[in-house]
């Protein structure tokens, strides 16, 4: 967005309201690269080369996240605390259509084959809600693909949070991956620690 500046306030104001949505993106994005650089400086280089000898891509993982399970094709990265836990998952999947229901159906089949709940038997799913997740065709680096935001929530136990995920076709078009970023605090907000997976998902290369 190009600086522009007001000679009063009406004019300020109204340059604002004009340009609103590319402020709040420019303050989005200045948000994920600030918490993309503080991970550059405090990352995890045996899980990065775990990643990228698994997947094929690269991604820049805080130090304070461990493997929680892995699978051929699967991934789970885990940062827990007393109060909340962060997650994110890496997985493969035969090619799909990239849309949001196939997208939804296969992180359902994923979670439930590989994420065992607080309770014998619960795991998680995207959560059925009207109008969620949200999903738009996304761009992150060189790689297309299809973004979701929504909500997860345990079958078999009173779970949830907010997630975020993309997920791409391989170059060789015979695969899918998805890098997914999941939350639970139910004491805080959860805004920063989506924030925080986000960034991760998007460090991307």
């Amino acid at each position: 967005m190009r600086c522009r500046q007001g000679n009063n306030q009406d004019s300020c104001l109204a340059l604002f309201l004009q340009h609103k949505d590319e402020i709040i993106q420019a303050m989005y994005d200045n948000d994920i690269a600030r918490l993309q650089n503080a991970h550059r400086n405090l990352n995890n280089p045996t899980l990065e080369k775990k990643i990228k000898e698994k997947f094929g891509i690269s991604l820049t993982i805080p130090e304070s996240y461990i493997v929680g399970r892995e699978e051929p094709d699967f991934l789970w990265l885990l940062y827990r605390t007393p109060k909340n836990d962060r997650f994110i998952m890496i997985y493969k999947s035969e090619a799909y259509p990239l849309t949001a229901k196939k997208v939804v159906e296969e992180r359902n089949r994923i979670t439930k084959a590989y994420i065992q709940g607080a309770v014998q038997g619960a795991y998680p799913i995207v959560a059925d809600l009207e109008g969620l997740p949200l999903s738009q065709e996304y761009k992150i680096h060189y790689h297309d693909g299809i973004e979701l935001r929504g909500l997860w929530a345990s079958v078999g136990d009173k779970m949830g949070g907010p997630f975020y995920s993309f997920t791409m076709l391989t170059p060789d078009q015979e695969s899918c991956i998805t890098i997914d970023g999941f939350v639970y605090a139910p004491q805080e907000e959860k805004r920063d620690y989506l924030r925080e997976v986000e960034s991760i998902v998007k460090s991307l290369k």
